[in-house]
């Protein structure tokens, strides 16, 4: 019986207890300290923060209101979500203190009122007076740091929103000047950063946009967005420094080729243009150097379709404009002087054929005239049927008028006489106001091709002058002093 009975008071006893931490356990939850939605220590560094931001504590307001209050002044807006995930992101920009501003003077004061109602109500003494005033003082310590925190957060935060601001008026150069003033005042700001990294990045400035991209993610490295950013600059900055070298490449191609051509060598000049122009094809200056090298080496042709090109690829350039305009110019009188030239040689040459041909006729009239007086004479002495003196005469006529040995080569047409040289032809002569003349060809010039044909003896050359046309344009590859040019006929 004895056995049962503390039996049931062992039972009891489990259920009693049972009950009471049930109870704590409500207590604990429906607390009037206790903000909603957040656990005692949760609750208590909300607390604490307030006391750090607005130096009192809100605890009429609700656990939103209060969480909302607090990220307006750290971030500029209130977040969403659960409060236990949002007091973790305000815990990560504004700690709170160990202890609140308040609370030792409060465990002051409770000294003094113990000392009061001690049973001695003793006077307190040297010692505790001076612990009273040090603590004052470093509760007016805490209070001055808090408010000047407080004043820089807000600077910080005001700073921060006109840099958005400004960047989104596209006013980079003012923005990145507010971002680094935030970052000096607040190095920790992760945003802050990865801002200034937007920004270098757009500047096309990957070495400090990697680096303020790598700071944002030092300090938040969870945020996957910083990793990313890292990641896509290094590669971008990879590529800006291939850029890099090919652009010293073509730079060194461009000042190599403008030194040939103010020493004079336009052939080692050309070639160097014609290489940055296959590695570089649309820059219009390339072509215009191109053109100009082409008008000093005398082939205006080749100039005018390098000087066009220039002017397509850049039609508002002056400059191309009036090269491509007077170049046309000048060859359409060039050309009109030529015709009228050519035209002139051949009459020339038609007038000398004339008198050559009447001269050989009348030569031929005097020999006829001789034969048939010589014949008279004869057939009054011989038979007037034998005829052999006749057929003789005839022969030797036809012998008289086979071709003429002495006639003009026909580079002659073109104004040219050459003579063999070891590496083509050496002109010799130059005719005054002929193609050659007008198209720059000189005396002592050495003709190496024709058309692309190599030129090997005089009767070559002969042969292809006499195989072209007065109308036709002719390229002639020659040497003068030791360089190499071109020279349209």
């Amino acid at each position: 019986m004895v056995q049962k009975r503390a039996r049931n008071l062992k039972s009891f006893r489990r259920t009693v207890e049972a009950m009471l931490c049930v109870a704590l356990g409500l207590s604990a939850i429906y607390s009037p300290g206790l903000a909603q939605g957040l656990n005692a220590e949760e609750t208590n560094k909300l607390k604490l923060i307030e006391q750090n931001l607005f130096f009192k504590n809100y605890d009429d307001d609700s656990a939103e209101v209060r969480m909302a209050r607090i990220e307006k002044r750290v971030f500029g807006e209130a977040a969403e979500g659960a409060l236990s995930t949002r007091m973790a992101n305000i815990l990560q920009v504004a700690k709170p203190l160990d202890k609140p501003p308040t609370q030792r003077q409060g465990n002051a004061t409770q000294n003094n009122a113990g000392g009061s109602n001690s049973p001695r109500n003793a006077q307190p003494t040297f010692e505790q007076q001076q612990q009273e005033q040090q603590m004052r003082q470093e509760d007016a310590a805490d209070r001055a740091r808090q408010r000047a925190m407080a004043a820089r957060d807000e600077e910080v935060n005001q700073m921060f929103a006109d840099a958005v601001r400004l960047w989104k008026e596209r006013r980079g150069n003012e923005a990145l000047e507010k971002f680094e003033q935030v970052v000096r005042l607040a190095p920790d700001n992760a945003e802050a950063h990865f801002s200034l990294g937007v920004i270098y990045e757009a500047q096309r400035n990957f070495v400090e946009a990697l680096g303020s991209y790598k700071k944002a993610a030092d300090i938040d490295p969870h945020k996957r967005e910083y990793k990313e950013a890292v990641t896509l600059v290094e590669k971008k900055a990879v590529g800006k420094e291939q850029d890099d070298g090919k652009k010293l490449e073509l730079r060194m191609l461009a000042e190599n080729a403008s030194g040939a051509y103010k020493r004079g060598e336009f052939i080692s000049a050309l070639d160097l243009y014609k290489q940055l122009d296959r590695k570089a094809p649309n820059q219009a200056l390339v072509k215009y150097n191109i053109a100009t090298i082409y008008l000093a080496m005398k082939s205006p042709v080749q100039a005018l379709d390098f000087f066009r090109q220039a002017r397509k690829l850049k039609p508002e350039e002056p400059n191309y404009q009036r090269a491509v305009a007077q170049l046309e110019g000048n060859l359409q009188a060039e050309e009109t002087e030529r015709l009228n030239s050519e035209r002139a040689w051949q009459n020339q040459n038609q007038n000398q054929n004339q008198n050559q041909n009447q001269n050989q006729n009348q030569n031929q009239n005097q020999y006829q005239n001789q034969n048939q007086n010589q014949a008279r004479n004869s057939n009054q002495k011989q038979p007037r049927g034998n005829s052999s003196i006749g057929n003789n005469s005839n022969s030797n006529s036809n012998g008289l008028l086979g071709g003429d040995k002495n006639a003009p080569p026909p580079s002659a047409a073109f104004g040219i006489l050459a003579k063999s040289n070891k590496s083509g032809v050496l002109v010799t002569t130059i005719g005054i106001a002929s193609r050659a003349a007008r198209c720059g060809l000189q005396r002592g010039d050495v003709i190496r091709a024709v058309d692309g044909e190599v030129i090997k003896s005089v009767n070559q050359f002969q042969q292809l002058m006499g195989g072209k046309s007065q109308g036709q344009s002719l390229q002639l590859m020659i040497e003068r002093k030791g360089a190499i040019g071109q020279i349209i006929l």
